[in-house]
């Protein structure tokens, strides 16, 4: 049904699945003949972020319009993204030596993608989810003893990071992206970030542990392996990376925020955000209802143990004398 329907839509007979349809609940089809996505949706799309989003990114998010047409379900009609998907490219073939300046470039598009926002803040009234409730979902991984069991790592960092939430107020709101991925990041150069529909306003720095998830690390099997190649005599690819991106976030922010004042509440909201993305509270229920035997193979703990973990931690500027 949805199949013809997007045909009869694009007039055209050469629809076919797109081959990833993510998580959350959707149908996605692709016609490359019309450059067109056809996307079915149980709720309808916020169209204000849809707005905000193209406001402050323009041509790197496609145009996202609502069918008139009747049918049962919210169905949208969405300009393809230019270039391929990042997790096309990933991981990067072994047998060759690794891709640093193809990497390079991207940690670089990144930061100054997600830099971008800060050009426009929002409201206070207008934060989101993830930072009124940080506090919350915080207190609710702390104080669940089978999450306190199993990932005793990942408490303490919760534990360490709710003394500074209340640097998130220092923060711009802005708009965020809630799973910057590699699926949902083009590249041809950075050529489009999709799939919005989650998107909401919260503080600056939710978002950065994409970083880390897309450019710095591989799964493999349920653990999480960061590219420990060497660059140089001292220093592996992952280094490398991270300081390229910390710097050009800093050096693009630079009119608004300082990272030796800033930089506490920048990582507190990192911090915050991979908690929230990466260990959603219903996960927990996921997380006892699994059938691994053992504990480190839980698969709703592979990422948030991999990401979470590597982090830079909180560190509060020396006072002076």
């Amino acid at each position: 049904m949805c199949m013809d329907f997007a045909n009869q839509v694009l007039d055209t007979n050469d629809v076919k699945l797109v081959d990833s349809q993510g998580a959350g609940w959707s149908f996605t089809v692709i016609s490359h003949t019309k450059d067109k996505v056809v996307q079915f949706k149980r709720n309808a799309l916020d169209k204000r972020m849809l707005a905000l989003a193209k406001t402050i990114y323009m041509t790197l998010t496609p145009t996202v319009t609502r069918c008139g047409v009747d049918f049962p379900l919210p169905v949208y009609i969405i300009d393809k993204a230019l270039g391929v998907d990042f997790s096309t490219l990933i991981p990067p073939p072994m047998d060759q030596p690794f891709p640093l300046d193809r990497y390079h470039r991207g940690v670089i598009d990144l930061a100054r993608f997600i830099a971008r926002s800060i050009c426009f803040p929002q409201a206070a009234n207008e934060a989101g989810p993830w930072t009124k409730s940080a506090s919350r979902h915080l207190d609710t991984l702390i104080n669940d003893k089978d999450f306190s069991k199993l990932a005793p790592e990942l408490v303490r960092i919760a534990k360490r990071t709710k003394p500074y939430l209340h640097l998130l107020d220092t923060l711009p709101l802005v708009l965020s992206h809630a799973d910057l991925s590699a699926l949902n990041v083009f590249v041809s150069g950075l050529s489009g970030v999709i799939d919005w529909e989650h998107a909401s306003v919260e503080a600056f720095g939710m978002t950065l542990c994409s970083v880390y998830e897309m450019f710095l690390s591989q799964r493999v099997g349920n653990k999480i392996i960061f590219h420990g190649e060497l660059v140089s005599e001292y220093r592996t690819v992952k280094e490398v990376l991270e300081e390229a991106f910390w710097n050009e976030l800093w050096a693009c922010v630079s009119d608004v925020l300082d990272p030796g004042v800033s930089g506490p509440a920048v990582r507190t909201a990192m911090i915050v955000g991979a908690f929230t993305r990466f260990m959603p509270l219903e996960n927990l229920e996921h997380m006892r209802n699994t059938e691994e035997a053992d504990p480190d193979n839980v698969e709703v703990l592979v990422r948030p143990r991999g990401f979470i973990t590597a982090l830079p931690p909180i560190v509060l500027p020396e006072s002076g004398p």
